[in-house]
């Protein structure tokens, strides 16, 4: 069976570690993310509760520390799943895993974080799609 971690939070990232533990599929390290104080919504103590009923070690962070970096590395995991974390990871994490990572964000970014690609059409009215991961953001035209 494949080992992996999971980094991520919010009510879809409960459900998702909820389903897949429920299924026998258990992270061996997992980084929860810690909300701002002003959202009403503290998922971050449910996933804890979650893990800890588990027995998985994990953390509550809004960013991921140097000791999370070293945790991922000693893991020996195969991939990791991240679900609804927000800030950037190092990509030295991929060095550490047998696969790589997976990744979702649930709508677009905060002003276009991270765009890869512009296109002129293929977002059409809108600002920005999301594609696997990578944002194509519509191109600004010049219409007088």
């Amino acid at each position: 069976m494949n080992r992996f971690s999971f980094i991520g939070g919010t009510k879809r990232g409960y459900k998702l570690l909820s389903a897949l533990i429920e299924k026998n599929y258990f992270p061996v390290f997992a980084v929860i993310l810690k909300e701002d104080e002003h959202e009403k919504e503290k998922y971050s103590i449910k996933i804890s509760e979650l893990l800890k009923d588990s027995g998985i070690p994990f953390q509550i962070r809004k960013k991921l520390s140097e000791s999370d970096y070293k945790e991922i590395e000693n893991s020996n995991s195969d991939f990791v799943i991240v679900f609804g974390w927000r800030t950037l990871i190092d990509t030295k994490v991929n060095s550490y895993l047998k696969t790589g990572m997976i990744a979702s964000h649930f709508s677009l970014l905060p002003k276009y974080r991270g765009c890869l690609l512009y296109t002129s059409d293929a977002a059409d009215d809108l600002l920005c799609v999301a594609l696997g991961g990578l944002r194509i953001i519509k191109k600004k035209t010049s219409r007088s």
